[in-house]
């Protein structure tokens, strides 16, 4: 599922702390487990994480979505790589203008474990 993709990224590449959330969660979950540390925003730098609201961009409506984002385009669009209701890995490409609400992000680069 798509919550499993997002919580290996932050356990394998980064200091953070991750626990199992719904996918509109995860960016809610990253900043209360790691207090201090992490602000959520909506402006995002690769390599973040985002969470989707219900019901945007296509998201299951009750749980969300989630996963990782790897670049940012000049103009703003992001590519991703997600996974989720049994499918496999995808990557994927969202235009700015397109997820300007209900989606938010904590940008990782700043807790990469190769930056330590």
């Amino acid at each position: 599922q798509c919550v499993d993709l997002s919580y290996w990224f932050v356990k394998k590449y980064t200091t953070l702390v991750l626990a199992s959330y719904n996918g509109k969660e995860v960016v809610d979950g990253l900043v209360k487990l790691n207090p201090g540390k992490v602000q959520s925003t909506t402006t995002p730098e690769a390599p973040a994480i985002f969470s989707m609201e219900g019901g945007v961009l296509g998201s299951d409506a009750t749980y969300g979505h989630t996963g990782v984002v790897i670049k940012v385009d000049d103009d703003g669009t992001i590519h991703t790589i997600e996974t989720g209701n049994g499918s496999p890995v995808f990557e994927r490409s969202i235009s700015a203008d397109k997820y300007k609400s209900g989606v938010t992000f904590i940008n990782l680069k700043p807790f990469l474990k190769e930056q330590q």
